[in-house]
């Protein structure tokens, strides 16, 4: 074969070639690394933008809690020692260089979660609008922080997928040497170790509630924490908003019952003979607005804690709210007033001064004092009288229709008859 003819062949097996290279990933393979590269440049800047907020964030709260000393030095060496770990984006295969960045963090986050519930003591602060500027500009980091993980992370399956199937598998070993990216599993700190009871702050027997609170269709937690107080969570876990501490009155247990007292607005939260009621602040942030305590003796503790019932007990609009042998209801705010701080100077009535309004008292029945070990205990709400007077219900005797409060304290069956004002009490050993 001539050289005339012989350079024409090698030309177009050279092109056979190159088509045969490019459909096996000879260019596929390094693009898709690129973009991982790109979008973990983009997880590093959102971590960086988020770092850059905390010395603003440190200095105003320091402002107003100067106390809290122990709160913000963690903080401050958290992000510290975060900026010391980096990635090589030429090593993102090396799963324990990611997997120190994710840690560190992680534990960068943690402080920054117990800077802020630490806040909700601090009411000036929580208003303060410096402090709001920058508590929805690290929210707001923090879901970019999310996205720009899931992006990584999509990315890095699409590059593993194409080095793993065939035919780019052979291009990737042969021509690359390439090895699978280790993805972004944002791990929880500490997530190997036993944790302690001094790690948490729900209260280990405190009943929890979940429920859709502000009406945007998604649940939220609240739980009973260790200062007798309440935490709300969103429903991945974050913490939103905290009470104070000494909330409300019995053990630093309770349990919590989610009702609509006033049938508008918000849900509010009872624990017992306390109710919280709940808004939005100018963040659109979900917050504890006022407290209302019943005012009565019985505390509704059973031992572990404070407990309520919420039941329609006087056939009305509204539900109330059923604290050992006392019922109580939401009050009524005065003409134009939503809140206790919009309330005049000196005003007495039930909303303004904090407190339940009574609907009956169970405990003081037909000159009969009820007794005090008598009037706390778990409850429940169930119609289980007969209509005719204190007879026990049956063919004869058709339940009345309406209901009655039931209490288990003290080795008694109590039962209230609110309507009547009638009372039975019974030793469950007999």
């Amino acid at each position: 074969m001539t050289k005339a003819l012989r350079r024409p062949a090698a030309l177009a097996a050279l092109a056979g070639t190159a088509l045969l290279l490019s459909g096996c990933g000879v260019n596929t393979i390094p693009a898709k690394e690129e973009a991982v590269k790109a979008k973990w440049a983009d997880v590093e800047n959102q971590y960086q933008r988020r770092a850059d907020l905390i010395p603003n964030l440190v200095s105003t709260v320091k402002g107003y809690a100067a106390q809290e000393k122990d709160v913000l030095e963690a903080v401050t060496k958290a992000r510290a020692s975060a900026s010391q770990v980096t990635v090589d984006p030429t090593k993102l295969s090396d799963p324990k260089q990611l997997a120190a960045f994710e840690q560190a963090q992680g534990a960068l986050g943690q402080s920054l979660g117990r800077l802020l519930v630490t806040v909700e003591k601090y009411p000036d602060l929580k208003s303060n609008e410096l402090f709001l500027q920058l508590q929805s500009q690290l929210e707001g980091t923090e879901n970019r922080i999310t996205v720009a993980r899931r992006d990584y992370n999509m990315a890095v399956q699409d590059y593993n997928t194409e080095i793993r199937t065939f035919p780019s598998l052979i291009t990737a070993k042969v021509v690359y040497g390439a090895q699978p990216i280790a993805p972004f599993k944002a791990t929880t700190v500490n997530a190997d170790k036993a944790y302690t009871c001094t790690d948490g702050i729900a209260y280990s027997t405190g009943n929890l509630a979940v429920a859709d609170l502000d009406g945007d269709g998604v649940p939220e937690i609240v739980f009973p924490n260790e200062t007798a107080g309440l935490t709300i969570l969103d429903n991945t876990g974050a913490i939103i908003t905290s009470t104070a501490t000494a909330q409300y009155t019995g053990l630093t247990s309770g349990a919590v019952t989610v009702a609509n007292l006033d049938n508008q607005g918000f849900a509010e939260l009872v624990v017992g003979r306390t109710a919280f009621t709940l808004g939005k602040d100018a963040n659109n942030k979900l917050v504890f607005v006022d407290k209302f305590d019943g005012q009565l003796t019985a505390t509704a503790s059973n031992g572990q804690g404070p407990v309520s019932c919420v039941a329609n007990l006087v056939g009305d609009a509204r539900p109330e709210v059923v604290s050992g042998s006392t019922a109580y209801r939401l009050p009524v705010p005065p003409p134009g007033v939503t809140k206790r701080s919009q309330c005049a100077v000196g005003a007495t009535d039930d909303f303004c001064t904090g407190k339940l309004s009574v609907v009956w008292d169970g405990g003081v029945v037909n000159g009969l004092s009820l007794p005090t070990a008598n009037r706390s205990g778990f409850c429940a709400v169930a119609d289980v009288l007969g209509a005719i007077g204190q007879d026990a219900p049956g063919s004869m005797n058709p339940l009345d229709g309406k209901p009655e409060v039931v209490l288990i304290s003290a080795g008694f069956l109590v039962v209230l008859d609110g309507e009547k004002e009638w009372v039975m009490v019974h030793p469950l050993d007999k």
